[in-house]
């Protein structure tokens, strides 16, 4: 029996440098949405959706709309709209308010003070312009906590190369436990934002990664920022909303050790064995086992150092001539340190 057999392994002493960031998620897609949902109702061909979210300024924003929250689509028109206050954990109505002769299209807004957490409110709507009647549609909708997004820690090199691509990464968090929320997730160098991940969603008591590719133009020491910005639909608290560290950008001067090996081999070998097993003492085996196999061996390999700065991740062939023909016996197009 004949085998090739090759391999091939290298390191580099350059400054360290991440894996490869983890699997992205379209940012269009909720990966899960496991928060108190905004109520829902329906009537006819016409729809309502009301979100009360409680702020940490203690002002509660009730929104309501025909369409989708936070998009602007809202057909249809709200000729009325009854907002009932249940006290707080029971069912008894503690105010109610009319709005009236309303002309603002389908989406509706009011704000209340001194409404807790869970509290309960009743919106009804009569909404005009989407059948040929007028259609009521009545909800009921628990106050939420807004989101409140923060930023974690950073993941980087402590020191890189200069006009090397360097991956950085960061983790954003929602951690009121109420609703997620979308966001523009901003890398900035020195206070300038450079690299931007628009409208990633974080689930409610959920944290996503934001990984970015970065080539530093100067040397020296540079501060980078990952700041969860844009919160829709609101934050609970801005001031959490950024985490910040400094990397060393040195140049790639001088000699930068690379170690390599690589081996081929043509095996060929002879060898035979066998075992026998016994059972409590007999001397008649319950099981045997015979083998044997021909081979030849032959082997070659290299290795060495390189002073060259390698720039990652490299593309690598390894061949072995044999009876006067080359052979490629080990190729891999994406190796990294």
């Amino acid at each position: 029996m004949t085998r090739l057999i090759a391999a091939l392994a290298c390191t580099a002493a350059a400054a360290p440098v991440l894996a490869a960031p983890p699997a992205n998620i379209p940012n269009s897609t909720l990966y899960r949405d496991s928060g108190l949902h905004a109520a829902t109702g329906r009537s006819g061909n016409a729809s309502l959706t009301a979100r009360g979210l409680l702020g940490k300024d203690g002002v509660t924003t009730l929104d309501a709309t025909t369409g989708a929250l936070d998009t602007g689509n809202a057909p249809g028109n709200f000729s009325k709209v009854q907002i009932k206050v249940y006290a707080p954990d029971t069912t008894t109505v503690t105010a109610a308010k009319n709005y009236n002769a309303l002309s603002a299209g389908g989406a509706f807004e009011t704000t209340y003070t001194g409404l807790v957490r869970h509290q309960q409110l009743q919106v009804q709507a009569n909404i005009d312009g989407i059948d040929r009647r007028t259609d009521v549609v009545t909800v009921q909708e628990t106050v939420k906590l807004r989101p409140d997004f923060a930023s974690g820690k950073i993941t980087a090199p402590a020191q890189a190369y200069v006009n090397a691509n360097v991956n950085i990464a960061g983790v954003v968090s929602e951690l009121n436990g109420d609703v997620g929320a979308h966001a523009d997730c901003d890398l900035s160098v020195d206070g300038s934002v450079v690299d931007q991940a628009v409208g990633i969603w974080v689930d409610a008591n959920s944290s996503v990664s934001c990984a970015f590719t970065h080539a530093f133009t100067a040397t020296g020491t540079h501060t980078i920022t990952i700041t969860a910005a844009n919160v829709v639909p609101g934050d609970w608290d801005t001031l959490n909303n950024s985490a910040s560290q400094t990397i060393q950008i040195v140049s790639q001067g001088g000699n930068v050790p690379f170690w390599y090996w690589a081996g081929a081999y043509d095996q060929t070998f002879n060898y035979s064995g066998n075992y026998d097993i016994y059972e409590n003492g007999s001397t008649t085996p319950v099981y045997t086992n015979n083998w044997s196999a021909n081979g030849w061996y032959e082997g070659s390999y290299l290795y060495g150092w390189s002073n060259h700065v390698m720039q990652f991740p490299l593309a690598v062939n390894v061949s072995q001539t044999a009876a006067g023909q080359s052979l490629s016996v080990y190729q891999n197009s994406s190796m990294n340190p």
